[in-house]
């Protein structure tokens, strides 16, 4: 697990098959997306197989002051705008 969140700006990525994508400008099929505080979910929170809906919002990567433990997983999209969740729902 991560640190506590306040004490620490900690985030993970995580990656997701992409079911239906509001950007139709990004044509990959999968996505890797930025969680900050990820000790804020639930334990079992994100399960291999389920549904998510997660709304995004785009951050300029030189401006975050987060430490990102598995950025190697973000750096294997070369993404040209990085992902970073606002908001998340299993849905399944």
């Amino acid at each position: 697990m991560p640190p506590p969140c306040g004490f620490f700006a900690f985030g993970t990525v995580i990656e997701f098959e992409i079911i239906n994508f509001s950007d139709s400008a990004y044509f990959k099929k999968n996505i890797a997306v930025i969680f900050t505080c990820p000790d804020f979910y639930k334990k079992n929170f994100f399960e291999v197989g389920k549904t998510y809906l997660v709304n995004l919002f785009v951050q300029d990567n030189k401006k975050t002051i987060y430490e990102i433990c598995n950025i190697n997983v973000l750096e294997k999209y070369n993404p040209a705008t990085t992902f970073w969740a606002w908001d998340v729902k299993k849905i399944d």
